[in-house]
């Protein structure tokens, strides 16, 4: 899924937004990208590491979970951080979210 500046996304916090900048990470001490390189557009399905801003938040491109209200592919995350973690990462989400 391609994403671009003035998207609307929604992080895997639920946080809402207008993406504001996307950044690339072009080194392993930068995940986020900061340093990176700046784009207009982005394909998720690149599997890159970096982030985008959205109003006063930011998030990887790996927590993005919903584009112009379209759900974005969950694989992108399982790879990142492998289908046990992933499923480990869900279960303590799960707990959280039902205090």
């Amino acid at each position: 899924m391609i994403i671009k500046i003035n998207d609307t996304i929604t992080d895997e916090r639920g946080r809402t937004g207008t993406i504001s900048q996307i950044g690339i990470g072009t080194t392993k001490s930068d995940p986020a990208g900061e340093l990176g390189l700046k784009a207009d557009e982005y394909d998720l399905d690149l599997n890159y590491c970096g982030s985008v801003i959205f109003n006063e938040s930011w998030c990887y491109f790996d927590q993005i979970r919903l584009v112009n209200n379209i759900k974005v592919n969950e694989e992108i995350a399982k790879e990142r951080y492998g289908v046990f973690l992933w499923k480990i990462k869900l279960n303590i989400q799960n707990i959280y979210q039902k205090k």
